[in-house]
């Protein structure tokens, strides 16, 4: 009787391993198929989506959404600013895990979006508590004066992207602004820099800017310093080989509409926004995909087109990567008194490349504001809605919105800041 029984419990087992090998078997078949089936699908809405990019035009037809009037700017807490620059130069400009510290930046965006003392004060302790526990905030390393390698004559054989000098660099900013006061030194800088303005995702030029309106030596050395010790320049000699845009007028346009037909055409492996770095350090790739657009110092209307175009991308694809492109481009219009003859279409020309990178990664889109808010909503809700977020940069892209607003008509920046902030209920 126990021997029957002990064939039946293993006869009974095997069938069960049968069974599950079974179902295992036809689980993977049929995830198989499931995965093909999707790779059918995702190829068919490849065609299709690359039929629409050969046939269609750049923008749907969008209503204007024209911006309300944003308040005059606020009185800035001085105090309360300079309590933050002071505390954000005991650190290094990146963080742990390499993102850029904003500390700076949020304090005088939020001092000129309307934010009290208490306000400032408060979202910059929280700011650096937040740093500290996520990423860990580097303290700077100190300047040895018997070690310095950096003096003013040769500061351009020392520009890296590792975060390497960055006190040294600090040091000789320093003693440059002091001896040859703001203007003079801001401008020998931009000059160098100007194919360097993607660097960090911009945060470089958008620092500098930020430290222009805080109007302090420290922070400006502080600012150009963290753009030299995180410098990365796009290869001038494949800027130089990038096609013409086809269109007459050469536009921001025309370039994008060229881009879409060489995307629908193209058959190499499609990259995603993942690959954004790589394709910014790819020679090759810049001087294939990306046209050249006729830039000058004294061009207002394709400065403006560029404007339309980075925030209506931003509206059918908010992301990280799209925001900076607006926060970018703000930071070098604020900076344009600063740059030599010529220095500033070069370095739109570079802002240009990294927004069409961006723009080629997310696989050339119509303008058709899919993620769009409905309508905006006023600048004051806004302002206590980026407050009430705790975000920096929700922040600093009011900010940019608000500024940007009282300049440049008929670009839908408020619609811009409202999207950002759709999801986040405001303060008060």
């Amino acid at each position: 009787m126990e021997v029957h029984l002990r064939h039946a419990r293993a006869g009974t087992a095997a069938a069960a391993v049968g069974y599950s090998r079974t179902r295992q078997t036809t689980r993977s078949r049929n995830m198989f198929g499931a995965k093909k089936l999707l790779a059918a699908v995702r190829r068919g809405r490849d065609f299709f989506a690359r039929d629409r990019l050969r046939s269609s035009t750049l923008t749907a037809n969008l209503s204007e959404v024209p911006d309300v009037a944003p308040p005059p700017p606020h009185e800035v807490p001085q105090r309360a600013v300079h309590e933050a620059v002071e505390l954000s130069l005991m650190y290094k400009s990146t963080l742990g895990n390499g993102f850029f510290n904003h500390v700076t930046m949020a304090a005088a965006a939020l001092a000129r979006i309307g934010g009290t003392t208490d306000e400032v004060r408060e979202r910059t302790a929280k700011g650096v508590a937040n740093y500290q526990r996520k990423y860990g905030m580097k303290r700077i390393e100190s300047a040895k004066p018997e070690t310095l390698k950096i003096v003013e004559s040769h500061w351009q054989k020392f520009l890296n992207k590792d975060g390497s000098f960055e006190a040294e660099y600090r040091d000789v900013v320093l003693r440059d602004l002091q001896q040859n006061g703001k203007h003079a030194v801001i401008s020998k800088y931009l000059s160098h820099f100007t194919r360097s303005v993607h660097s960090k995702l911009h945060h470089g030029i958008i620092r500098l800017a930020y430290a222009d309106v805080i109007d302090s030596e420290e922070e400006t050395a502080a600012a150009l310093a963290s753009w030299a010790c995180n410098h990365t320049a796009f290869p001038g000699e494949w800027m130089d080989r990038r096609p013409r845009a086809t269109g007459t007028s050469r536009s921001v346009t025309d370039a994008m509409l060229d881009m879409r037909r060489t995307y629908a055409a193209d058959d190499s492996p499609k990259v995603y926004l993942s690959k954004v770095s790589k394709h910014l350090n790819d020679g090759r790739f810049i001087g294939t995909k990306i046209p050249k657009v006729d830039f000058s110092d004294e061009d207002d209307a394709t400065l403006m087109e560029l404007f339309r175009s980075v925030v209506e991308l931003y509206l059918q694809k908010p992301n990280v990567y799209t925001l900076h492109m607006v926060t970018g481009l703000h930071a070098l219009y604020a900076m344009k008194r600063y740059f030599l003859p010529g220095d500033f279409a070069e370095a739109l020309d570079t802002h240009w490349v990294s927004f069409a990178t961006i723009y080629w990664c997310l696989k050339c889109p119509r303008f058709e504001r899919q993620r769009a808010a409905p309508e905006p909503v006023s600048w004051e809700v806004l302002v206590r809605k980026a407050i009430a977020s705790g975000n920096d940069h929700n922040i600093k892209f009011v900010d940019t919105c608000m500024e940007l607003s009282r300049d440049i008509p008929n670009v839908p920046f408020q619609l811009a800041a409202t999207t950002a902030l759709k999801n986040v209920k405001p303060s008060g």
